[in-house]
């Protein structure tokens, strides 16, 4: 890897050309649209995968010097293992966002503070 004169830090631009992060892009939130009258809505602005992805998208595009060294894209590392276990926390948390979202109300339709 070439050092920046300058800083006597990694290149950035080598490392952006190393392919390890290739077909990353962030996929979350996603948008959600319900139309009128159904029984239940969607709410998740997404699943464990596209939570990870979009970790490491924005993991690969920060901007944040300290980051700049972190070149590890394997499972078993374990900065990738926390944006895993954080990925599946949000995955969970959205499961379940979602089903409170759908819980029955007195009136019978779902709750009148969330907006689709």
């Amino acid at each position: 890897m070439a050092k920046n004169p300058v800083l006597g830090a990694l290149n950035i631009e080598a490392l952006n050309n190393c392919g390890c992060c290739e077909g990353i892009t962030q996929e979350t939130p996603q948008t959600t649209a319900n139309r009128p009258g159904l029984s239940a809505i969607a709410y998740r602005v997404g699943t464990h995968q596209q939570f990870k992805a979009s970790l490491l998208a924005r993991l690969h595009s920060s901007r944040q010097v300290a980051l700049n060294v972190l070149r590890a894209r394997q499972d078993d590392d374990f900065t990738i293992a926390l944006l895993d276990a954080f990925s599946t926390v949000a995955d969970v948390l959205t499961f379940y966002t979602e089903r409170v979202a759908n819980e029955p109300r007195p009136n019978g339709g779902p709750c009148s503070n969330l907006r689709s």
